[in-house]
């Protein structure tokens, strides 16, 4: 019995101290790996937000040389062969198994013949140079995005001017159409070596989804959406060949504020861009997230928040260094979209600029790009809710109580005609990459196939242009789009859960999220600082009590009537 005794000890000890061993070797191979990649890292995402705001073909090129010199790093076969390998032990430490889970999915997509992983990284760049350079011509003369949109906005006489715009806006996707066929054969070429049917299946699956799960609730989306959205899109169409003075039958793209109609309209009852009028947007963004216990003022100090030449025309939040330094990119003008855009953008960066501080480099990321768009989301909306113009806008109490069920009828516009723009997206990606030999043509055709049944758009007649090519997303952010709309339901999610648990009020359609330092807690602790510790779904859970559930999402936009609670 001693001697047994004895013996079960000794292995145990030998058992504890082998692992104790391959724990340190992780370890190890964890920390070389850092201190490679993080100046690295820092010194592309320098270049790229350089890059975007000048329009700098040499901080292009710096770019896209730091991205390989990454890649590189990340396609080493033997550290690969290393990280499969201990992710076979039973890693007792959880901080070191979910550091060795993102490395795999880091490694992974950069393990294929490195010719093609550098002419991807190139074409890309370039796409996304002539993309964010390019500016499009109205009656011969160059102009920015910003006015292309103005008229799509406010033009309510002059149809052919409305048209020439909407066109005008499509232009970048004839130049850059045949480049991005390119590239999704190029990244086809990659996944198949890799062991997968496509790229739009080997993204997701790289990013803890899976492709016909996605499906899935895109179609439970769509069977949930499609009976509202056509009454609500028949509601739109009368708005506007009222305001146009034309029939329903005859409206064209043109004749929706949104070049790619993904934002609803302006409804004539409430303009909302009067109470952004002549306002310091940027200001009004600060006050609201310091009032819920956020900082951004060392965000807006780093950030570039107007137009200037040769700069981006889009927005973006990035974070430089995994640390403090976070930015966000605009092209602010005093309206109500910008109002969300800079809501939306802030709400990236308070993701990033709250990351657990204890947390090791690897997880100092969001839990899943999504999660941040939802956080994103959640902020955005509030540049359509009432006590936010009172608040923050100088809005009467009389007024606002008059705009509320306009403001809530608008929002739901524009959130069921996003869904079924992000269902034309999600499937014109999945089609690319299931079949990207079939040339722009074949693309041309089911871009306006896919816009006539989710949008209930009507195709121009004889139009056979690449206007899929003018989202810059299928080009430079490929396989993204369906967290946009994974957002959305998280977005609800987290409102339903703070207005129930914080601020204890049932209006869950117009929750107001401002001026409670409760919201921030929560959202700093429950959140942000976990970064990317747990795998998506386990946040959301510990967060919210729940799994990511599409019933918040319908209980505040479909279920019931237009009107406020």
């Amino acid at each position: 019995m001693k001697k047994w005794f004895i013996l079960m000890v000794g292995t145990v000890f030998l058992m504890s101290c082998q692992n104790g061993n391959r724990e340190q070797e992780m370890k190890k191979f964890i920390a070389d790996y850092v201190a490679a990649v993080k100046p690295l890292e820092k010194q592309a995402n320098l270049a790229e937000w350089d890059a975007s705001v000048t329009g700098s073909a040499a901080k292009y090129k710096e770019t896209s040389e730091l991205e390989l010199k990454l890649t590189e790093i990340r396609s080493n076969k033997g550290d690969f062969e290393k990280i499969k390998n201990f992710l076979k032990e039973n890693i007792q430490n959880p901080v070191l198994k979910r550091e060795m889970e993102l490395l795999y999915e880091a490694f992974a997509p950069n393990q294929g013949d490195p010719a093609i992983l550098k002419e991807i990284i190139e074409k890309q760049s370039e796409v996304e140079q002539e993309f964010n350079t390019f500016r499009a011509t109205l009656d011969g003369e160059i102009v920015p995005d910003n006015q292309l949109k103005g008229i799509l906005k406010t033009e309510t006489k002059d149809m052919k001017k409305r048209q020439q715009a909407w066109e005008a806006t499509k232009q970048i996707g004839t130049e850059i159409a045949p480049q991005v066929i390119e590239l999704a054969l190029l990244r086809n070429k990659l996944a198949k070596s890799l062991g997968y049917d496509n790229y739009f299946q080997m993204s997701l699956a790289l990013s803890d989804q899976n492709d016909k799960e996605l499906v899935a609730l895109f179609d439970q989306l769509d069977e949930m959406i499609r009976d509202e959205y056509a009454k609500i899109k028949d509601e739109m169409d009368s708005i506007q060949a009222k305001k146009y003075g034309i029939d329903k039958d005859k409206l064209m793209p043109w004749h929706y504020e949104d070049p790619f109609f993904q934002e609803g309209i302006t409804l004539n009852t409430v303009d909302l861009d009067q109470f952004y009028a002549g306002k310091d947007l940027a200001a009004i963004a600060k006050k609201f997230y310091t009032g819920i216990g956020l900082d951004v003022e060392s965000v807006l100090k780093r950030s570039s928040l107007y137009e200037q030449p040769g700069k981006m025309q889009h927005a973006f939040c990035t974070n430089i260094d995994h640390g403090q330094d976070v930015r966000v990119l605009a092209n602010l003008k005093p309206d109500a979209e910008w109002m969300d855009t800079i809501l939306h953008e802030l709400g990236h960066a308070m993701y990033d600029k709250y990351l657990g501080n204890d947390l090791p480099y690897l997880l100092r990321e969001p839990a899943h790009s999504f999660t941040t768009e939802a956080i994103a989301m959640m902020f955005g909306r509030q540049a359509k809710n009432p006590e936010f113009l009172k608040t923050y806008c100088g809005v009467d109490e009389k007024t606002a109580e008059k705009i509320a069920p306009e403001l809530y009828r608008s929002t739901k516009f524009q959130q069921l005609t996003f869904s079924r723009w992000c269902q034309v997206m999600m499937r014109f990606e999945k089609a690319l990459y299931e079949n990207p030999d079939k040339g722009v043509d074949y693309f041309n055709t089911l871009w306006w196939q896919l816009k006539e049944k989710y949008q209930l758009l009507r195709k121009p007649a004889g139009r056979n242009n690449p206007d899929w090519a003018a989202k810059i997303h299928i080009s430079a952010y490929p396989v993204y789009y369906q967290n946009y709309m994974l957002g959305e339901l998280l977005a609800s999610q987290f409102q339903s859960y703070i207005a129930d648990h914080i601020l204890k009020t049932d209006n869950i359609r117009q929750t107001f999220l401002g001026g409670n330092p409760a919201i921030g807690v929560f959202l700093k602790e429950k959140v942000f600082a976990p970064g990317s510790l747990y795998k998506w779904n386990d946040m959301i859970e510990r967060a919210t009590g729940e799994k990511l559930t599409p019933t918040h999402y319908r209980d505040q936009f479909i279920s019931g009537e237009t009107s406020a609670q």
